[in-house]
């Protein structure tokens, strides 16, 4: 939930959802005005929160675990060899 909205009936969902349903309280069947969906910024800033800590804890963790398949020297070595390769002229 990205973008949740509270609708006259008191529940909340999302906005995407009850505009893809044309506009209808999935509880009461009611047919809602635009105008009757009011963000519910608490819920919302709640939902980032979580995002943001989920992100953070996920890149955390995985960085932890990354190790260096080449190390430098052996980089440094291929390169070189690619000019050397490039260097000499060919027949």
């Amino acid at each position: 939930m990205r973008d949740p909205v509270v609708l006259p009936s008191g529940e909340t969902y999302e906005r995407h959802s009850i505009l893809r349903a044309g506009l209808k309280d999935p509880q009461t069947r009611e047919q809602l005005e635009i105008t009757q969906l009011t963000s519910n910024r608490a819920l919302r800033r709640q939902i980032d929160r979580y995002l943001q800590t989920s992100v953070e804890n996920f890149i955390s963790s995985n960085i932890e675990g990354v190790e260096v398949a080449v190390s430098w020297p052996a980089i440094s070595e291929i390169i070189n060899s690619l000019g050397e390769d490039i260097s000499e002229p060919a027949l």
